[in-house]
């Protein structure tokens, strides 16, 4: 084989692993960004649940209580606003009157405000696990979301490097090239093997001339004796022709 049919193969081979790495590299940055784009998906979600943890770690039902005890008094003293004129109104005979509709107001006042705190306080624990619900529902919904769009763009992502492909051009130039290399040595061989048969069949040749030489006779070769006869009378070897 020459030098150019093994530069060829050597050019074949090159090519086609050139275009493998190359495909690999591409591959591996497809995957590698997949997978960032994931981790940062996943931070995402790690944050929002951590603060939905902290809030919930501070919560207490102060905030409540205080609204709704703010709620209770007002309806109560929308309620009973006409106590504070007892101690006016026409007819009125005495002043212990008066004072006695006074302590009775202020009892009022102040078994309101009494049973209005304890109803707040029950009611803001209540409002309060109503609002940490309603927040690990909001938590829920927003990781799924997340979720929901890590997938999607884990899809695009998948379909990125499946798209990846080997070069087409860069094969067919190696198929092309180790043909090439393949046929030249199989033509430098076969041209050889053609040499050496051609030198034998010569040598046959040669072989079956000597044998019809040696069948038919030289004009160099002796003749056999002569008898004596009338004819020659010296008998003797003949000359040669």
């Amino acid at each position: 084989m020459g030098a150019v049919p093994i530069m060829l193969a050597l050019a074949s081979t090159g090519a086609s692993a050139y275009n493998t790495r190359r495909t690999a590299k591409k591959q591996d940055r497809a995957l590698a960004e997949k997978i960032r784009t994931q981790g940062r998906k996943q931070q995402e979600a790690d944050a929002r649940v951590n603060a939905t943890l902290d809030g919930m770690k501070g919560s207490n039902p102060a905030a409540e209580r205080a609204a709704a005890l703010s709620e209770y008094v007002a309806q109560v003293r929308a309620n009973n606003g006409g106590q504070s004129g007892l101690g006016t109104q026409a007819g009125r005979t005495s002043d212990a009157f008066t004072e006695a509709a006074a302590d009775a107001a202020l009892g009022v006042t102040q078994a309101t405000d009494r049973l209005a705190g304890q109803m707040a306080t029950q009611d803001g624990a209540t409002r309060q696990r109503q609002r940490e619900g309603r927040e690990q529902v909001g938590l829920g919904t927003d990781v799924g979301m997340i979720r929901r769009e890590a997938d999607g763009l884990a899809y695009l992502d998948d379909m990125r490097i499946n798209s990846i492909r080997r070069n087409p051009w860069l094969d067919a130039a190696s198929a092309v090239m180790g043909a090439m290399a393949g046929g030249m040595g199989a033509g430098a061989g076969a041209g050889a093997a053609g040499g050496g048969m051609a030198g034998a069949a010569n040598g046959l040749g040669n072989l079956a001339g000597i044998g019809a030489g040696l069948a038919g006779g030289s004009r160099y070769m002796p003749r056999p004796p002569v008898p004596i006869s009338a004819a020659n009378p010296f008998g003797g070897y003949g000359g040669g022709r």
